[in-house]
């Protein structure tokens, strides 16, 4: 089936095209095009000549022992041992070691600084808040966090 293409669809497939990488239909529409489009012809042109001149330089090779000495080198990394998933997973335990004494300790000094009372009112406030949230009053979730909030730092002042 013959379609008239355009020249910016030309051009974005004559590499393809040189290569003969397109289904026969194609190729064809874009030689028409090339027979009646003296633009495109002489991009095709162009990069035949840059194809050529590539094709035209000497193909280096790499020293022989190239090869061997890149293998040894990936045999050396595969041997040495693997510390850093060690190290990492140390790091990590003292971290979450550090997180839960701090959480122990500061919930440790509020029991003992604070008393029942505030833990009551804590626990009634949150309670509060649960029961508003399922209803769905979405200014009185915020005024009992904001409550909340208050009564911890209320306590946290207290304790200082």
């Amino acid at each position: 089936m013959m379609i008239k293409m355009n020249c910016s669809e030309v051009r974005a497939r004559l590499s393809a095209y040189q290569d003969h990488e397109l289904d026969a239909a194609l190729l064809e529409n874009i030689s028409l095009h090339l027979n009646v489009c003296r633009e495109c012809a002489r991009e095709l042109e162009l990069l035949d000549a840059v194809t050529a001149t590539v094709r035209a330089l000497p193909q280096s090779q790499p020293p022989s022992p190239f090869t061997a000495l890149v293998m040894g080198r990936i045999l050396e990394k595969e041997k040495k041992p693997r510390l850093t998933f060690i190290q990492s997973f140390v790091y990590s335990m003292v971290v979450i070691v550090c997180f839960g004494l701090g959480i122990l300790l500061n919930s440790a000094a509020r029991n003992s600084m604070t008393g029942q009372d505030i833990a009551q009112q804590t626990e009634d406030a949150l309670t509060q808040v649960l029961y508003q949230s399922q209803t769905l009053s979405l200014s009185e979730v915020q005024e009992s966090s904001l409550d909340i909030l208050l009564v911890e730092k209320d306590s946290d002042n207290e304790t200082s």
